[in-house]
Order: C-alpha cells, then structure tokens, then sequence
C-alpha cells in the first residue's frame, strides 16, 4: 500500500515538472506569435492533468479555463490568451500535486447562495469587500470527447439591422441565443467544439481607453474589454450546485468575490451573477461579471472581463446586454 502512494505522488510530481514546462513554452510561444505550438502545448497540459484522474473542483474549472484559452487563440485574441496562460499557471502549479479533491468550505457565506432572485440586483462600485460564503463544491463539468463536435456557429449566426439606441440583434440558431449589442463593438462566433473550445460568441469593445492605461503587465496596452458566451453540459447538476462549486474554485486562489447574487434574466428565466478580481502578471487587477443561468442539460455562461479601472464604465452597456439575453429553442 505504501510502495502503491509512493508510486502514485512520484507520478504527481513528474506530471506537475512537466505542466510547469509545458505552460512556460507555451507562454513563450504565444509571445513569439507561434499559436500552433500554444494550442500543442496546451493540449498536452490538458492530457496530463486529466491523466492525474483528479475531479476536484479546481482542477475542473482550470480544464475550462484552458478550453477557453485554446478558443481565444484559434480565434486571434492572443491579449485573451496571454491573461489566461498567466491564470492556468497560477492554478495548476498549486493544484497538480494534490490528488484530493477541494476541501469543501462550511462557513457563513459571504454572499449567500441562493438569495431572493431580483431583477432590481446591479453591481456595486468597485467596493472590495472580500467575503465568500456556503458549502461549496466545484461543479464545472470535465472535458467531454472530441466526438462530440457542434457544427461551426459560423454557420449560424445572423446579425440583423434592427438596432435599438445604437444596439443590433444577434442571433445563435444552434444554441437559440438571442442578444443584443452595441453596433460599434465587434463580434467573433467561434467554432465550438465540447472537447477543445466551449466558446459560442466574443462581442469586443472599441475601446481607445484601455489601450490608454498602459501595459503593466504585458497585457494592458493590446487589451480591451470583451463579452464572452459560453455553453457546456450541466452533467445534470443544478445552478445551486454550479455557484457553489465555482466560488469554491474561487476561494482556493488569490481571486475575491466582490459580489454573488441570484436573479432573473429576460423571460422570467432563472440566473446567478458573480463579480470577483483577479491579478494578472506582477500587480494588474482584471474584473470579472459571470452569469450562469441552465437551458435544458446545457449550461449557459455570459462571462464580461475588463480593466479594474474600466470596469464600472461598461456596466450600463453590459446591463443592457444581459437584459436583452434570450434562449430560445
């Protein structure tokens, strides 16, 4: 039994010297704008960390985050991609050498899950009020095979002329996602793909400000903020459950919640918004707005990321986007 643990944290140790160098060359191929060998090495962190056999919390929302990464970089957004190398590297060197999973948290939630839904519910100002609270357990499905390939959304997006103070509709007939936006920001469907990039639409903003901060970290000065929606299977967990699992996955790094709330989306449809910072490269503070809300056996993810200092800028237009969100199918 001894020899048997002894074997099995050699192998821990072995996966996680390579994930550390694999995640290193791939941070020094995307610099040197070599994305083919990116995605490589980034494929292979995601065979070996999956050859570790740990279904903890953290390390399946680290799988997410890298399917995310792959999809930012198959779609030229190598400011994104560059951001989420910096977040792999910070989980996965902590996270790989445990086979345990994700001690669960028992305390008195920060922001309690679930509270009354509200439509009235908006995010406060950029108070850093650091709580988290409930019973937590990571519930962000695993990486499902590669057989499982939805047809390119290339083919399924329509962008109409109707606008409405300055936004347009777009729509996702595959996932029956409806939309709007405004008509200055750009839009990039992916190609989605269970297994490698879960990805649906990046809506991107013209902003002239963000370039203007600066480049503390690398990241800033070719930054801009952006508006992502995700879809992944529910592995039919409810959206309580997913909350706890993804503020669990929260607790257990340096990133803080600002805000975690329940409320409803258009069509008296069910969500959970969460708010958190985290730190990129040496002192770059980045905030994230997350709303999860589920559709049949599919999670659906609206995901805003912005400079911390841009951040409450965007919120009325964000706000207008996620009212006008719509599934229909």
């Amino acid at each position: 039994m001894q020899v048997a643990i002894a074997q099995q944290q050699s192998s821990l140790e072995s996966s996680q010297a390579m994930i550390k160098g694999l995640l290193s060359e791939a941070n020094h191929t995307l610099e040197s704008g070599n994305s083919n060998k990116t995605v490589e090495n980034l494929l292979m962190v995601q065979r070996l960390v999956a050859q570790t056999k740990d279904n903890s919390t953290s390390i399946q929302d680290s799988m997410l985050l890298i399917r995310e990464t792959v999809g930012a970089i198959l779609s030229g957004r190598s400011d994104i991609a560059k951001t989420n190398l910096n977040l792999i590297t910070k989980q996965l060197i902590k996270q790989v050498p445990s086979n345990k999973t994700s001690k669960t948290i028992t305390g008195a939630l920060e922001k309690a899950i679930p509270s009354i839904p509200s439509n009235e519910s908006k995010v406060p100002s950029n108070k850093t009020s650091k709580t988290i609270t409930g019973a937590l357990e990571k519930a962000i499905p695993s990486i499902p095979s590669n057989e499982s390939k939805v047809p390119s959304n290339k083919t399924s997006k329509t962008i109409d002329n109707r606008t409405t103070m300055g936004f347009q509709n777009y729509q996702n007939n595959i996932f029956g996602i409806n939309i709007r936006y405004p008509e200055s920001w750009s839009v990039r469907s992916y190609p989605y793909n269970n297994g490698s990039n879960n990805t649906v639409v990046g809506f991107y903003s013209p902003s002239k400000t963000a370039s203007q901060l600066g480049n503390i970290s690398g990241v800033s000065g070719h930054f801009v903020p952006y508006l992502d929606i995700f879809v992944f299977d529910s592995k039919n967990m409810s959206l309580d459950k997913i909350i706890n699992g993804r503020l669990n996955r929260i607790q257990n790094t340096s990133d803080f919640v600002l805000d975690s709330k329940p409320f409803t989306l258009k069509g008296n449809r069910s969500a959970h918004m969460l708010v958190y910072s985290t730190i990129t490269g040496e002192d770059e503070s980045f905030k994230k707005m997350q709303v999860y809300t589920i559709f049949g056996n599919k999670v659906f993810l609206i995901t805003f990321t912005a400079q911390e200092a841009l951040f409450s800028n965007y919120l009325p237009t964000i706000w207008k986007m996620i009212d006008s969100f719509e599934i229909h199918l």
